[in-house]
């Protein structure tokens, strides 16, 4: 006995099917009941109509369809019957008022125990072999990618396919019956360039070109459009297509490939300089520090040439965080007292912030980490720059903190992905205008900003995030619309070591080897000279270095050690030092420079050369690379 409740499942299956071939039907379909209200309309249907698939369903059909169109579906005039169903003559009334020729025929079907009228309809004007050719460039314009929507003659939008309801965020009911550019046109496109597109349509001609429009959502978006007038048989325009190819992606990628392009031209320029300006900077640097030693510790002079070394210590750095930036020098991870950079980076803010600006810094013990100086030092003036940018106009107040925090496998409210350990917890919060969840979101994008033309590249925090996640770190910015941002970094711990925290004395620094200093740069051999022999050394000096070469090959024993710079004429300092070591394996060389893309620290090590160092170096320093250099001398 067969179960009265059990269901066919092939009966669904089968009513999608049916469903899909009444959408994608050639013709205009409807289908309504005995009383002539419509329930259903095909996608042909909608296009030949002008209606939306909602505005049809639930219209009587005599308002589309007349005179002589019975809702019966039997007794129009100029009946025929064919295997199809009832077969006559009548005419469709469309949304902007044509009358339209047309053969519908009429055939009854039973539903769910109703009887329902099927009525199919062809345009008479149009042979039927070409109206199933317009069927199928239809279906292909449903389903291309680029967007297209065809508005009347007073620019109302008549139809659009899907593509035009992904790009601009529209449904097909929402912009059916809408003018196009109040609907589309963005805030900053002039309503002359509008315009001038409407002058040329006008005229019957296409116009190309690239327009700006918004989504439903704000949203600016660009594309490239076409767009054509469509002439009736009497040659009046009657409409227009309009075709457009979404290019935002492609124009935000050509920005910010310009965007690099100018990164890279100033790297290039950066490393141009670079190497005269630091020897520039070596030469103030160096003699600073060669007059200072001279006057009585407590003298007024003293003090005022510390600040001029303090300043040149600065440009130095500046000059390494320009070409750090631009990943033209490399990076010198070694274990920084974090609390010390922060400290100096308040004092520079200080002084260029305005006074309606409060700051203030809560700053707990010594707390070392592993990083780059001159790397973490533009992290807290990104981040404390940005902050300040928040409160320009309103004025407020900028916190830092700093404290150590411990995190644990069991701490949810740290960040995700950051491992167990000791962590240097740094906040810079700000009472400014705060971020609203969309901007949050994009907040460390490179080249995103939300500052006008000229006020911001987009690069300062995709920085910070960048510096923070090679040191192993994590950032995070909490805010809130009118209630300012906080900017949260975590950065590993480091432990220095008694060995590498002790300060060495001046007196580990001395010795009494001879040295061949080479530099192109007479200033610089002369400065180097007098502050190696402070140190006990006994110096001689070429700014040739062929001739130093030469001098050498005479006898290759007579020098301890060889300080050579690195750009130098004839031939570069790791060309000298390559022809030394060919002479004397194990020499010990020191190659300084200011700048070069040739060699790194990783490569003169390859070479055999025994220490590698930037321009300028304060005299202690190079002296404590020179003792280095000639204590790891093999015997």
């Amino acid at each position: 006995m067969v179960d009265p409740t059990h269901r066919n499942p092939e009966k669904p299956r089968l009513e999608n099917i049916y469903k899909k071939l009444f959408e994608q039907a050639p013709f205009s379909t409807i289908v309504h009941d005995r009383k002539g209200r419509i329930l259903e309309a095909n996608q042909a249907a909608v296009r030949k109509f002008g209606f939306s698939r909602e505005e049809m369903i639930g219209r009587n059909v005599n308002d589309l369809i007349g005179p002589g169109y019975d809702t019966g579906g039997y007794r129009g005039s100029g009946e025929t019957q064919d295997a199809r169903g009832h077969a006559f003559m009548s005419e469709l009334k469309t949304k902007d008022g044509l009358r339209i020729p047309a053969e519908i025929t009429a055939s009854v079907v039973e539903y769910r125990g109703r009887q329902l009228i099927l009525s199919s309809i062809r345009d008479t004007r149009i042979p039927v072999e070409s109206e199933a050719e317009v069927s199928n460039l239809m279906a292909a314009i449903e389903q291309a990618a680029e967007s297209v929507h065809v508005t009347d003659a007073g620019g109302f939008i008549t139809f659009v396919n899907p593509a035009f309801e992904n790009i601009t965020g529209y449904s097909r009911e929402e912009a059916l019956g809408k003018r196009a550019v109040h609907l589309l046109r963005a805030e900053d496109t002039p309503g002359e360039h509008y315009g001038s597109v409407w002058s040329e349509l006008r005229k019957g001609k296409i116009w190309s070109g690239d327009l700006r429009g918004h989504t439903r959502d704000g949203a600016v978006f660009e594309v490239e459009a076409s767009i054509a007038p469509v002439r009736d048989r009497e040659d009046r325009i009657v409409s227009y297509v309009a075709v457009m190819r979404d290019v935002s992606q492609e124009i935000e990628l050509e920005r910010q490939l310009r965007q690099a392009q100018k990164m890279e031209a100033i790297g290039t320029l950066a490393g141009g300089i670079a190497h005269d300006f630091n020897n520039i900077l070596s030469a103030i640097i160096g003699y600073t520090e060669l007059a200072g030693t001279n006057l009585p510790r407590n003298s007024e002079e003293r003090k005022h040439l510390q600040k001029v070394l303090l300043a040149g210590e600065r440009a130095r750095d500046l000059v390494k965080q320009i070409l750090t930036f631009s990943r033209q020098t490399e990076e010198e991870i070694l274990p920084v007292d974090f609390r010390l950079v922060i400290k100096e980076a308040f004092k520079l803010l200080r002084s260029s912030l305005p006074s309606s600006i409060k700051m203030q810094q809560r700053l707990s013990r010594n707390i070392m980490v592993l990083g780059d100086p001159t790397q973490l030092h533009q992290v807290v003036m990104n981040l404390c720059t940005n902050a300040s940018q928040a409160m320009m106009e309103t004025g407020g107040t900028l916190t830092l903190s700093l404290d150590e925090v411990e995190v644990k496998p069991a701490d949810t409210y740290q960040p995700e992905s950051l491992p167990p350990g000791t962590y240097a917890c740094l906040q810079v919060s700000d009472t400014g205008t705060g971020m609203d969840p969309a901007i949050r979101e994009r907040i460390f994008e490179p080249y995103f900003t939300t500052k006008e033309k000229g006020k911001g590249t987009g690069l300062g925090l995709s920085v910070v995030h960048g510096i923070v996640k090679r040191l192993a770190g994590k950032i995070t910015v909490a805010s809130e619309p009118g209630r300012g941002s906080t900017f949260t970094l975590f950065l590993p711990m480091a432990h220095e070591d008694a060995e590498s925290a002790h300060e060495t004395d001046g007196d580990m620094s001395l010795g009494f080897e001879r040295i061949l200093v080479v530099d192109d740069e007479k200033i610089l051999t002369e400065m180097t000279q007098q502050m190696l022999e402070r140190h006990g050394y006994w110096v001689e000096t070429s700014t040739d270095s062929r001739e130093a070469l030469e001098r050498f090959k005479t006898d290759p024993h007579h020098y301890d050690l060889v300080l050579t710079d690195m750009t130098m004429p004839e031939m570069t300092g790791d060309q000298l030092a390559r022809e030394m070591l060919k002479i004397r394996p194990g020499l010990p060389i020191v190659l300084c420079t200011g700048f070069s893309e040739r060699i790194s620290e990783q490569t003169a090590s390859a070479l055999g050369i025994s220490a590698f160092a930037y321009k300028p170096l304060i005299g202690k320093e190079l002296a404590r690379i020179i003792r280095a250099a000639l204590d790891r001398a093999p015997g």
